[in-house]
């Protein structure tokens, strides 16, 4: 499974494993393997196999250069009441102690947080420069945006220690939570996890290659778990424990409304928070998703044959179209080709963010698949999507090119009845979000007016056969409902 695809896992069920200490998050990392960009060695050859395995790496407490205000290293009770004098928390109904329990939970799972980060800026990237030498963009690569993420997550927990030191009982923390989820900082928060979550899967490949290649790197490493500060975490184990962070608001946000019942105006603005934390869920998971794509993007190139093209527009398209014209990959989906005769192919359907196109898989490469003397890659103007007229399939669609330059009807056969209406609304969905053509119009002499009136007729005709098998599609339903 790979770092991005576990990370929409994990988004998905909002951070299920809820424990009130998160230390034992990360023991979930993965063995991914996956590939990385060639790692090259600075001027002073730092990154080398040839290394001496002998590393200093002294950091210590004072190493971590923390504000004691935050109490990140206090030793302090596990639960609220343990915090507190006896005769406070004895005076108070079950409901509120509960209450206070889980704001003090908040407060200290952000403790640890903050830990987590510090122990990757001060033992592992910055040991990484001063020890290793590592270049910074080496390091970046490994920990992106880990600065801005420290210095979001540390100013959060001040604004929750101020409170909590005002008084042993916590009244509210919604405004604090309100501030942080919300507006500019909220903004912020999705920016930064999007960008750290979606480079989960680079970092831990580019440590992987470091541990293989590089012997000082692997005992550099294997000295900084010993530290006590990192608590036996590596670097993968520290990565994976941040992504997870930002999918534990939610289950840290539910018990305060719950317990807020009695409470109607507290209750609807910690639901207000909640809809920000899960608003910015949403967006760290787009903005997952879209490096997934890319990622993908790259593999499907890479794949294609050197020497296989096809056509488009009277024009050549080779495998250096795909990642040209800023073009995205939308969707990606096997499916039967039905070809004429009755033959049928199995293909691979790429859908990009302005043209969709088949490839066919032959001793591990693509190739392009030209049907029938018909164009190799449809554009997405004008194109449209429907269900095929039949009652008996339930698995087949039509890909009809209505644009006058090119009309062809295009018929795919999903692999499950199942798939057919996904496969519909995301092809659907990428027709809509195609950017206009900016093909430059030219003027036509009377043989170019003739063609593409020709051109019209066909559309016309295909559009009007799908309307056709439509209303037989109707008239099989109606019959349907009347037999059953």
């Amino acid at each position: 499974m790979s770092g991005l695809s576990q990370w929409k896992r994990v988004a998905a069920k909002l951070g299920v494993n809820k424990s009130s200490s998160q230390d034992k998050e990360a023991d979930n990392t993965t063995n991914e393997e996956v590939s990385v960009a060639p790692i090259e060695s600075d001027s002073t050859g730092a990154i080398s196999s040839e290394a001496s395995e002998e590393v200093v790496n002294a950091a210590d407490v004072k190493d971590l250069d923390l504000d004691p205000e935050l109490g990140i290293l206090e030793e302090e009770a596990e639960a609220w009441v343990g915090a507190v004098d006896k005769k406070i928390s004895k005076k108070m109904k079950e409901k509120e102690v509960k209450r206070q329990e889980h704001i003090y939970e908040f407060i200290i799972t952000e403790k640890h947080h903050c830990l987590t980060l510090k122990v990757m800026q001060k033992i592992f990237a910055e040991g990484m420069r001063r020890e290793l030498r590592f270049p910074s963009d080496i390091v970046d690569r490994i920990f992106p945006c880990l600065e801005e993420l420290l210095d979001y997550h540390l100013h959060f927990l001040r604004r929750l220690r101020q409170r909590q030191r005002q008084e042993p009982v916590v009244r509210t923390i919604e405004d604090i939570l309100r501030l942080q989820f919300s507006g500019v900082l909220g903004d912020q928060l999705r920016g930064l996890y999007g960008e750290f979550c979606s480079r989960h899967q680079e970092a831990v490949s580019m440590y992987k290659e470091l541990v293989k290649e590089d012997r000082k790197f692997s005992a550099f490493v294997r000295q900084c778990t010993m530290n006590p500060l990192c608590k036996k975490k590596g670097i993968p184990e520290c990565i994976l424990f941040v992504t997870q962070r930002i999918t534990k608001y939610p289950l840290l946000i539910d018990p305060l409304i719950k317990t807020t019942r009695e409470q109607p105006e507290e209750c609807l603005k910690l639901q207000q928070v909640l809809g920000f934390v899960k608003d910015i869920l949403i967006g760290v998971n787009a903005q997952v998703a879209e490096k997934e794509r890319k990622l993908r993007l790259i593999e499907v190139y890479n794949k294609i044959d050197a020497k296989s093209a096809t056509n488009y527009r009277n024009k050549k398209f080779k495998k250096s179209d795909l990642l040209s014209s800023s073009r995205r990959l939308m969707f990606e989906g096997v499916a039967y080709l039905n070809h004429a005769r009755g033959k049928v192919q199995l293909v691979t359907v790429i859908v990009l963010s302005d043209v969709v196109f088949f490839l066919q898989e032959s001793n591990q490469k693509f190739h392009f698949v030209t049907q029938d003397n018909k164009a190799g890659v449809i554009s997405l103007q004008k194109l449209l999507v429907r269900e095929k007229a039949s009652g008996s399939d339930t698995r087949s669609i039509y890909l009809i090119s209505s644009n006058p330059d090119e009309p062809e009807m295009y018929e795919l056969q999903c692999q499950n009845p199942r798939e057919k209406k996904i496969w519909i609304d995301t092809i659907r969905a990428a027709v809509e979000q195609c950017p206009e053509d900016e093909e430059e119009s030219v003027s036509e002499g009377e043989e170019q007016r003739k063609i593409r009136e020709a051109q019209a007729i066909k559309v016309k005709q295909l559009i009007g056969t799908l309307k056709d098998k439509d209303r037989q599609l109707v008239r099989f339903r109606r019959v349907s409902l009347r037999n059953g």
